[in-house]
């Protein structure tokens, strides 16, 4: 189950009220918004990766499809 994003502003205004939440869970909750924010950088930058190795690939298979073409021609 995911929040959106103004439910978790909403969350994160709660947890900074005094008396609402008990500081053990204020806690938790912070620990886990720290560790929901890591993933979410961990998965951007492994989809910048993935696009820059599609490219790579992209690139290898036009230089041999280039290659393959001046054979033909030849």
């Amino acid at each position: 189950m995911s929040l959106s994003n103004s439910h978790a502003s909403n969350l994160t205004n709660l947890m900074n009220e005094p008396d609402v939440f008990p500081e053990e869970l204020v806690f938790l909750l912070r620990n886990e918004e720290k560790n929901i924010n890591n993933l979410k950088e961990k998965i951007e930058k492994e989809k910048s990766r993935v696009e820059n190795d599609f490219a790579v690939f992209r690139a290898e298979i036009d230089h041999i499809l280039e290659d393959v073409k001046i054979s033909i021609q030849a």
